[in-house]
């Protein structure tokens, strides 16, 4: 996303530049007009970020010429684009049938977990098995978006799947599968994904929904959640909000 922000924006507007001819007033020039021009105010906050982040580490390196960030001191655009976005039943099973012809094996898994526990993105991605107490059917999160601990508890459907992925690490690694720690492992690596973004706009596209983000999946938890009875008050907690 970053590269992508600097060589459709920044690169373009900027890039004939060097670092301390840049002044504060081309910086924030450059938001108004892409927020003028039909460009979302998250995404030019984005942009914004960016700069200042690229800026602050070239004065962290001590570059050369360079004494201020222009960057420094603009305020973000106020955000009114969040969309919340649920799955229903047939798209759900659109996502399914895409899902099983994803070149990454894991990737199915994977949106199924999310599906089934509400959890975060990163924590399904990050989930070890000695965090897994099949016992006491919970979830343990060492280190939730919140810093806390926090505990999932894993439904009959959780339970199912962790079985399923069990089986599918097992064919995947083979006698490898025995010693990874790792729920969702690339089999590259032996390590967590950094990004499965590729394999699911792939995915997503080919199910005809190009704009349900994987964050989504935790809405539409929640939204299934709601159909069934849970308060608020619960949800909350299931969630980690």
């Amino acid at each position: 996303s970053d590269a992508s922000l600097y060589s459709n924006h920044l690169q373009q507007a900027f890039g004939n530049l060097k670092l301390n001819q840049l002044t504060t007033w081309q910086v924030r020039d450059l938001m108004h007009r892409k927020v003028a021009n039909g460009l979302a105010k998250g995404t030019v906050n984005r942009m914004l970020c960016l700069t200042r982040h690229l800026f602050n580490l070239a004065l962290e390196w001590e570059v050369p010429s360079l004494t201020k960030n222009p960057a420094k001191g603009i305020r973000t655009f106020e955000e009114n684009n969040k969309v919340e976005r649920y799955l229903t039943p047939y798209e759900a099973l659109a996502l399914k049938h895409a899902l099983n012809e994803s070149d990454n094996a894991s990737l199915k898994y994977i949106v199924s977990f999310l599906l089934v526990t509400g959890a975060r993105k990163q924590e399904a991605l990050k989930a070890r098995w000695q965090d897994i107490d099949f016992h006491a059917n919970v979830w343990r999160i060492p280190l939730a978006k919140s810093g806390k601990v926090r505990y999932i508890p894993l439904s009959e459907t959780a339970r199912y799947f962790l079985q399923l992925i069990q089986a599918h690490n097992e064919n995947a690694l083979g006698p490898m599968a025995q010693t990874c720690p790792y729920l969702f492992p690339n089999p590259s690596t032996l390590k967590p994904f950094s990004s499965v973004f590729y394999a699911w706009n792939t995915a997503r596209i080919r199910a005809g929904l190009p704009d349900v983000r994987i964050h989504d999946l935790r809405h539409t938890w929640a939204s299934w959640h709601r159909q069934a009875g849970t308060s608020c008050d619960e949800l909350k907690d299931l969630g980690g909000w």
